[in-house]
């Protein structure tokens, strides 16, 4: 047994260093040396695959048909490996997909909210603004109709003071009319006074 060992662990290391040689990459071997580690069981599989798929070549040979059926099975499993990598690459790039478009969906989702949020900000300055410029336009119109009632009330003071400045100037014609005819009433009774004077004077006269 010892032998049929070493045998086949020979027979592995002739074919590795031909591989080597050749310059054939061959990773089935080592992971034929990778298994070898496990419990016994795995390791009577492994003989029993290597005694199926490995064969001492010949001097200068390569691969016999057993080993190219190794070769085989070999590439069964790197297409089995690349067919897994790419289902994981599709689903890695679905879920990918998938994350853009969650990632796109929310950041839409915040704009939009983001657009409501200044559309309602945006109302609301304008609402007040309008309110402002309402009041505003009260206020205008209360002060256009004060202005209105101030300057009809200079104008009825205007009027005021003009029919006052005539009630003065009549009152001041009859002043001045009144005080010529006191004038010359005084003025004949100066007269009558000196006539009656002279007629005092002259009864006296001839008394004497």
């Amino acid at each position: 047994m010892k032998d049929t060992k070493s045998m086949q662990t020979t027979n592995n290391e002739q074919t590795t260093k031909n591989f080597m040689i050749k310059g054939i990459k061959y990773p089935y071997l080592n992971k034929f040396d990778s298994l070898k580690s496990n419990t016994n069981l795995k390791s009577k599989s492994i003989q029993s695959i290597q005694s199926q798929q490995y064969l001492s070549p010949k001097k200068g040979g390569g691969i016999i048909p057993q080993q190219k059926k190794g070769n085989e099975i070999n590439q069964s499993l790197v297409n089995t490996g690349s067919v897994c990598t790419q289902e994981k690459k599709v689903t890695s790039l679905d879920q990918l997909i998938e994350n853009n478009y969650k990632l796109f969906d929310r950041q839409r989702k915040i704009f939009q909210q983001m657009q409501e949020d200044q559309q309602k900000i945006f109302d609301r300055m304008l609402e007040q603004q309008q309110k402002m410029l309402e009041q505003q336009q009260k206020m205008f119109e209360q002060q256009q109709k004060m202005f209105e009632q101030q300057q009809k009330m200079f104008e009825q003071q205007q009027k005021m003071f003009e029919q006052q400045q005539k009630i003065f100037d009549r009152q001041s014609i009859i002043a001045d009319r009144m005080l010529e005819q006191q004038q010359k009433m005084l003025e004949d009774q100066q007269v009558i006074f000196a006539r009656m004077d002279q007629m005092i004077d002259r009864k006296f006269a001839k008394s004497t």
